[in-house]
């Protein structure tokens, strides 16, 4: 599954400085690439010869482990197949190595050396890998004699010129992809002045540089704050509907601060929600033809001029030729959805906000080319007509890169341009609304594109997840840059005809809020100054939204520090609309506010095998992090699915991960040998991780425990056997320092608990060396101590870095359950 927010393959690009971008204010006082790590490391990206050879993979990650060391790998699975691997290579290393042995296809340095490389399907690149093309930009589009004269340079070098699109902005070319070049092709096109370097590779995104002399933001004056404010002279008038038994996550976004979600059964909208809106979903398709489990279409509102319906549709996408009406490949059975659940979430019929709102699917493959010709696109399809940008928002649930910042975000060319597709929308007008990104438990702030680009000049509105009791999802990113919440945990339309899709994320998240504020435009009155055009509007809206200094569009749960989006359905509009009522039991009439009456009790449900919980142990002392153990489970069942039968002489089928950590889990499907039996992926997944996590754990959204449950003779089962330092209900974490200096360089010796439990301070390790500390002499232990710690690091580093080390503990510490805390040494 894409949590878009999803991630990327590291890969490289190059990209003109000198789109003109006048009046532009730097964000510091020079413009420079930032390379966190210290300078003797350099990390490459290698990937296998064949990713399906799982012998000739596992015999070339030995000789990576044997050549460089298993501390300075990184293993990068989708599907649990490996796609490639991250190797740290320090001074003296060599890649000769790498170059000559036969189990590795290609190695190349990564274009942001601390970013954590997302994963990316691979499978279906064996038509011209397309990983292995470039993109190049120009460094002065001013000059359209000389990027006229360089797209025949590229038409000459490239061995498939068919495929080279030309990228524009303002009727001018930026920048060229997608370029099959060689080596020394690509080598002596760096040596041309009109092409920015260095030129790089292509990337390919999953849903979930050069530096400038100018800065790259296009706005051409300072907004007016003035301009921000989110007051009306005129009361809004609304028509209020309701729609009968809706999904939970859509009862959520119309639930007032005076009702209980849980006695509410409808969701209440204003009645023209969307109408007249235009809604760009970019992904990488929609099945606009599914219907729903009602056996109607799920999205009936659909531009059509002169009988053809409006897609845009990516050069690559269309090149590979992917039907522009359905979501990802057809041919590709296995890929889940996507786009058709977040384009649900934001305008369907019966899983969205804004019903009456019109879609237009943006088709591209997860390529990074491909999605800026999306966007190129847009800003077409924006300026077909007057006024029509006015009337639009886009949707992007996707994150392109990750372990980036506010200040590194435009280091690169493609990444500048993608930058300034996405400010020339905003200043037509038109608000984008982003997905968060899930990786808050490798980052707790926002880490990847295009959400870091976001500032006063650039204000995207990013929206992270939350759950039903108003609380922050703990995988979902946040941080200054953050905008609003909206529900993640939801129920949409799949690509399939009567298939609902349940699923969680900012993914899904980001599309709610898009509905609502296309439900706003389409009212009669929008609570923003409607006189205002341009940036100015788009910061009046992301203003309105943000409802920072009250509750006119979201609102926090009690106890709760984040507000959830909120469509303005107070409990006078529920009333208006005979919404929530409740059946009373002494009449047939159904009463507003009735649902206090006890109901009548229910038939008895079909009884099913119950599971054995563990419940965290006899002691409380068992319990690991949901969000940990939950791609376990996932991997586990993929891997059984794939075996297809018992382990070798044994009666089970036994998977052990994180050997001997803190966090070491043993998940099994046991059944009789000789049975006729293969372990089916959907089912497993939902006895594991819905069953033995959400029914034994509903009470603690942080931790599991496991437990085991029997199906027609075949059992579930998964435990943690370690002890943790104190009962779940008194979880702390904590950590504590030793500091000693040695002469040359400072010791380090660290007690902690409650965090690093499954990953052998790797983490940690990773964090400290992305700052350029050169830890040393690394040992790693679990063991409880008379402390009450569950580890102990011990470590060297250059002398005077105790700050930070001091900021790696209190960044690593931070993420997952309970938060961070202060750290001194």
């Amino acid at each position: 599954m894409r949590f878009l927010c999803i991630s990327l393959l590291c890969a490289q690009v190059a990209y003109s400085s000198s789109i003109p971008a006048p009046n532009i204010q730097p964000r510091s006082s020079s413009s420079s690439r930032v390379h966190p790590l210290v300078a003797r490391d350099t990390l490459y990206i290698v990937y296998p010869t064949d990713v399906n050879n799982v012998n000739q993979v596992s015999e070339t990650e030995n000789f990576l482990k044997a050549q460089y060391g298993a501390d300075d790998i990184i293993i990068d699975k989708v599907d649990g197949k490996v796609v490639h691997w991250r190797i740290n290579l320090k001074d003296g290393d060599s890649t000769d190595k790498l170059k000559q042995y036969p189990g590795l296809s290609t190695f190349e340095p990564t274009d942001h050396q601390t970013g954590l490389v997302g994963k990316a399907k691979r499978s279906n690149l064996v038509r011209r890998d397309r990983l292995s093309t470039y993109m190049a930009f120009a460094v002065n589009a001013d000059n359209t004699d000389q990027t006229a004269e360089i797209f025949e340079l590229l038409k000459s070098k490239s061995s498939h010129p068919e495929d080279i699109h030309q990228f524009r902005l303002d009727g001018k070319v930026i920048g060229w992809g997608s370029l099959d070049l060689s080596d020394a092709d690509k080598a002596s096109l760096e040596t041309h002045p009109g092409i920015a370097k260095p030129i790089q590779r292509n990337i390919a995104a999953t849903p979930d540089f050069i530096a400038s002399e100018a800065n790259p933001r296009s706005l051409v004056r300072y907004v007016n704050a003035n301009l921000m404010s989110t007051d009306t002279k005129q009361k809004r008038t609304v028509k209020w509907a309701k729609q009968e038994g809706a999904v939970k996550d859509l009862r959520m976004v119309s639930q007032p601060k005076d009702m209980d979600l849980e006695k509410m059964k409808d969701f209440v909208y204003d009645e023209r929600a969307g109408e007249g809106i235009l809604v760009y979903v970019v992904d990488q398709g929609v099945q606009i033809n599914v219907e729903n489990d009602d056996n109607k279409k799920e999205f009936p509102n659909l531009e059509i001029i002169k009988g053809d319906t409006t897609i845009l549709q990516g050069a690559i996408s269309k090149r590979l030729g992917l039907p522009p009406d359905v979501d990802g490949d057809p041919s590709d059975e296995a890929r889940g959805t996507h786009g058709t659940v977040v384009a649900s979430k934001a305008v369907d019929a019966k899983y969205g906000i804004a019903k009456k709102a019109t879609l237009i699917p943006v088709k591209t493959t997860p390529d990074y080319i491909d999605i800026l010709d999306g966007f190129e696109r847009i800003i077409k399809d924006l300026e077909k007509a007057p006024g029509r940008a006015l009337r639009a928002v886009v949707v992007f649930s996707t994150t392109l890169e990750e372990g980036l910042n506010y200040e590194t975000a435009l280091d690169f060319p493609q990444d500048q341009a993608f930058h300034n597709y996405l400010v020339k929308i905003m200043n037509l007008g038109t608000p984008i609304v982003n997905s968060a990104g899930n990786g808050a438990l490798r980052s707790l702030d926002m880490d990847g594109l295009p959400q870091v680009f976001t500032d006063e000049l650039t204000p995207l509105i990013n929206v992270g997840s939350a759950d039903f009791a108003g609380k922050r999802w703990y995988k979902s990113q946040e941080g200054t840059q953050l905008t609003t919440y909206g529900p993640g945990f939801i129920v949409g339309q799949s690509r399939t005809n009567k298939k609902d899709f349940e699923s969680v994320g900012t993914s899904y998240s980001a599309p709610i809020v898009a509905g609502v504020i296309a439900a706003y435009m389409s009212s009669e009155q929008p609570p923003w100054d409607t006189s205002l055009t341009g940036i100015d509007r788009v910061l009046a809206i992301k203003a309105f939204i943000k409802s920072e200094d009250n509750d006119k569009t979201a609102w926090a749960r009690p106890g709760e520090k984040i507000k959830v989006i909120w469509n303005g359905a107070d409990k006078e509009a529920h009333k208006s609309v005979g919404a929530n009522t409740c059946a009373s039991p002494s009449s047939r009439i159904k009463r507003q506010d009735s649902c206090d009456a006890k109901p009548a009790p229910p038939s008895e449900p079909p009884k099913g095998p119950a599971p054995k919980c563990n419940d965290f142990g006899p002691k409380k002392l068992n319990y690991v992090t949901q969000a940990m153990v939950l791609p376990l489970l996932d991997d586990f069942c993929t891997q059984a699915a794939t075996q297809g039968g018992l382990d070798k002489d044994s009666s089970s089928l036994t998977r052990i991960f994180n050997r001997d950590a803190i966090e070491h889990v043993e998940i099994a499907m046991d059944w009789e040998r000789g049975r006729d039996f293969k372990p089916d992926e959907t089912k497993c997944k939902h006895y594991m991780k819905d069953v033995l996590v959400g029914d034994c754990d509903r009470e603690n959204n942080d931790w599991a425990s496991g437990g085991e449950i029997t199906i027609d003779s075949v059992k579930y089962r998964w435990h943690t056997p370690n002890n943790r330092a104190k009962p779940v209900d008194q979880f702390a974490k904590w950590g504590k320092c030793w500091k000693s200096y040695k002469g040359l360089y400072d010791e380090y010796d660290i007690n902690a608990a409650g965090w690093e439990g499954d990953n052998f301070g790797n983490e940690l390790y990773q964090n400290l060396k992305g700052k350029g500390i050169s830890p040393s002499k690394w040992k790693f232990n679990y063991r409880l101590g008379e402390d009450g710690s569950e580890w102990r690091a011990e470590f060297q580093t250059i002398i005077g870095a105790v700050q930070q080390v001091e900021a790696s503990v209190e960044a690593v510490a931070r993420n997952g359950p309970g938060g961070g805390f202060d750290f001194e040494c």
